[in-house]
C-alpha cells in the first residue's frame, strides 16, 4: 500500500540515503509516486511528527536541501546548489552596483533628502531583493517541473525543451 511505500522511502532517506542516490529496488511506478508526493509537499511520511518535520525541512530548506533532500525529489541537489550560487552572486553584485549608484547620487546631490537611509533601504528592496526573489521563484518552479513526472510544462514543451529553458535562464541571467 501507499503508507508502506512512503515509510520505506522515508526510512531509506533517514538511513543516510539522502547523501547517496540509493533508489534500491523501487520500481519505476513507485519512483513516480514518490516524486509526485515529494512535489506536492506532503507532510506525512513516517508517522512521527518530529521525523516528518525534519524530512520536510530537508526537502524544503534552500541550504539544507542541497545536501539532505530526498534523492527522488523533483528539485535535485545540483539544481538547488546552482540556484543558491546564482542567488548569492546576484545578490552581492546587485547590492554592490546599487550601492555605488546610491553613493553617486549622494555625492552629486545638493538636496538634504538625498541622504535618507530609509529611502535607500526601500529602493534596494524594490530594485535588488524583489527581482531576485522573483527570478529565484521562477527557477525553482521550472526546476520542480523538470523533475515532476506529470508536469504540465514538461508535457506541453517536452522535458528536453524544459531542461534547456531552465539552464538558459540560469546561465543567461
Amino acid at each position: 500500500g501507499g503508507d508502506a511505500l512512503w515509510r520505506e522511502a522515508f526510512d531509506r532517506w533517514s538511513s543516510w540515503g539522502c547523501f547517496f542516490n540509493s533508489l534500491g529496488d523501487f520500481t519505476q511506478e513507485e519512483q513516480k509516486a514518490i516524486r509526485q508526493r515529494l512535489y506536492e509537499g506532503d507532510l506525512f511520511w513516517s508517522g512521527e511528527r518530529k521525523r516528518d518535520y525534519l524530512f520536510h525541512i530537508a526537502n524544503e530548506h534552500p541550504l539544507v536541501g542541497i545536501v539532505a533532500c530526498h534523492p527522488l525529489h523533483t528539485f535535485s541537489k545540483f539544481e538547488r546548489l546552482c540556484i543558491e550560487l546564482l542567488h548569492c552572486c546576484a545578490t552581492i553584485s546587485g547590492l554592490v552596483l546599487y550601492r555605488d549608484q546610491l553613493k553617486m547620487e549622494h555625492t552629486y546631490a545638493w538636496r538634504p533628502e538625498a541622504d535618507d537611509c530609509v529611502r535607500d533601504a526601500i529602493a534596494i528592496f524594490f530594485h535588488v531583493t524583489v527581482p531576485l526573489m522573483l527570478v529565484q521563484a521562477l527557477l525553482r518552479f521550472i526546476a520542480n517541473q523538470t523533475g515532476r513526472p506529470d508536469g504540465c510544462l514538461g508535457n506541453r514543451l517536452g522535458h528536453c525543451a524544459l531542461r534547456l529553458l531552465q539552464w538558459v535562464l540560469i546561465y543567461g541571467w
